[in-house]
């Protein structure tokens, strides 16, 4: 997949291309049905098939105090969205400059100009430009003026109601994570390379594997039952999972993947923790013997979990 960072001068291999344009933030089912029927319309005109998305979030640009909502690294996502068929992925940086761009001045020099599109497909609920006043009738009126082919798409539905990342996100922060990743259609997960820790965990007989998640939004904070795949390693293994702050220890937020039956330097390394069940919140204990004795349980929960 081709990635795009930098507009001036596009190459023209990444031009005439079919395109999609949203956040596509988790890369969810309903996304996935959007890539679908857009591939079909990329084939039938020899169009490659690519994709618009926006960094930072537009929502972080506007609020920049918030929270990250960020459920994906872009790495995480470039890497889906090339499994999906993405042949070309735009990063267009979102800054004020580019927050004032009129509806019609983003279709005339950026769609048809920059990009020099042939296909465009969005949801048919799409909103653009500054103050979000462009939508799909002013796309169809101006692919006539300009000779693109616009499809709006229909947003696919589940028995929870519309597929959105906002819902995902409410799975998340609730640690409901097996709605969340009904909606997502493929298991959950958070994508990392392992950093060195201070090295407690083993010191008490529970080595972990520590990840920082200061760049995506975490899951409900707590202990978890998961599984754990390692780059170069073909392997799953079991794990329980720490999500937060340490409240025995410090204040720094982690995730801590106790993984069992195993003992290899995996530091540097990238690894996929799959979150399947929420176990506990966390708590503070008294000192490290309480937390040892609590880890021991959580272990034999998380196993008797992963059996079923």
């Amino acid at each position: 997949m081709i990635i795009i960072e930098d507009f001036v001068q596009l190459p023209d291999n990444v031009k005439n291309s079919t395109l999609i344009i949203g956040n596509f933030d988790s890369v969810h089912k309903g996304h996935q049905y959007l890539i679908k029927e857009a591939k079909n319309i990329a084939t039938q005109t020899n169009t490659k098939l690519a994709l618009l998305s926006f960094s930072p979030h537009p929502h972080k640009f506007f609020v920049p105090d918030s929270d990250n909502i960020n459920i994906l690294t872009t790495d995480v996502k470039a890497d889906l969205l090339q499994k999906n068929g993405i042949e070309i992925f735009f990063i267009k940086k979102f800054d004020e400059s580019f927050s004032q761009t009129t509806p019609e001045n983003f279709i005339e020099h950026f769609l048809v100009k920059t990009l020099s599109i042939k296909n465009l497909i969005v949801g048919k609920n799409f909103r653009f430009g500054a103050k979000k006043a462009g939508d799909i009738e002013l796309l169809a009126k101006n692919s006539e003026k300009y000779g693109f082919g616009f499809f709006p798409a229909e947003l696919l539905n589940s028995s929870e109601g519309k597929i959105s990342s906002s819902l995902i996100r409410e799975y998340l922060a609730k640690g409901e994570i097996a709605f969340a990743s009904n909606l997502l259609g493929y298991d959950y997960f958070i994508e990392g390379k392992v950093i060195e820790g201070d090295k407690r965990g083993a010191k008490i007989g529970f080595p972990t594997a520590n990840l920082n998640i200061n760049h995506i939004m975490p899951p409900k904070l707590g202990v978890y039952a998961a599984k754990v795949q390692i780059e170069g390693d073909d392997e799953i293994y079991k794990s329980v999972v720490n999500i937060g702050p340490r409240p025995t220890i410090d204040t720094k937020k982690l995730i801590e993947a106790h993984i069992f039956d195993f003992d290899k330097d995996i530091y540097g390394k990238k690894i996929k923790i799959y979150l399947k069940k929420y176990i506990r919140s966390q708590v503070k204990f008294n000192n490290l013997s309480e937390l040892k004795i609590q880890i021991k349980l959580d272990v034999q929960k998380t196993k008797e979990l992963l059996k079923r």
